[in-house]
């Protein structure tokens, strides 16, 4: 057991104290089985693994005593096993914590299944980011326009800037279309380019990016023999349910 001594001993102790359950025990020791041979060999960072374990001990101790569940050991095992993965990027170690207490929780962990955990294990930092970002947002939803170039006589189109979005909190930015195309593949959001947000209270949101597109029209406008015009193409980007399931667990 000499590899015990290359494990930072204050995370795991917080993990054993105060909650020194049942429960406490077992994860702490998936930890020490999961983590063992990453941190002796220096693969993994002990400040990153405290962090992991700080983290989770904290939303542990947030379960009430009678919610805190054992029983989805296997779930476990793969999510703290999935976690080392990620461990370096903040957003996700912490969306791991939060995955692994909502496992130890009766209260959220009746409906979870291990395509959570493997859905989560294929995000990366930007995918993430996007992630929280929609959390922030009412309704997890996010209003979208791109500059979209019509010929006048024929209506063929072809979109000529990237997609932008509007935040609750009034910023405009560019939207990753990868970062898109990833959490679409995993089927955590839907995209549309075609449908917008109808509610009147998403109005001034496409206006503002309308005005935006304007702006990016007169830097970019390209001299054309076909008679065309540049609209603001609005779209949509709004979680699946199983997306929103996904938030329940990680957030």
């Amino acid at each position: 057991m000499n590899w015990l001594t290359d494990l930072p001993q204050e995370p795991i102790n917080k993990l054993l104290n105060p909650i020194g359950d049942v429960l406490g025990q077992g994860i702490s020791g998936i930890l020490l089985w999961v983590f063992q041979e990453p941190i002796k060999f220096k693969i993994i960072k002990e400040n990153e693994f405290q962090a992991l374990a700080n983290e989770l001990a904290q939303k542990l101790q947030s379960i009430p005593t009678e919610n805190r569940d054992t029983s989805k050991r296997g779930l476990l095992i793969k999510a703290i096993k999935e976690s080392q993965y990620s461990i370096s990027e903040s957003d996700l170690r912490t969306m791991f914590a939060s995955i692994v207490a909502s496992i130890a929780d009766d209260r959220k962990n009746y409906a979870l299944s291990p395509r959570y955990i493997t859905v989560l294990s294929q995000l990366g930092a930007e995918d993430a980011k996007l992630l929280i970002l929609l959390n922030e947002q009412k309704s997890h939803q996010l209003p979208i326009a791109c500059l979209r170039i019509s010929e006048n006589k024929t209506g063929a189109f072809q979109d000529v800037s990237e997609y932008y979005y509007y935040t609750d909190k009034k910023k405009i930015d560019i939207l990753s279309s990868t970062t898109v195309n990833i959490l679409v593949s995993l089927g955590i959001i839907d995209f549309s380019s075609e449908k917008y947000l109808a509610d009147s209270s998403y109005q001034a949101a496409y206006t503002t990016l309308n005005t935006y597109l304007n702006l990016y029209k007169s830097t970019h406008e390209r001299p054309s023999e076909v008679d065309h015009s540049y609209v603001s193409n609005k779209g949509k980007i709004e979680l699946t349910s199983f997306g929103e399931q996904l938030f329940e667990y990680i957030f």
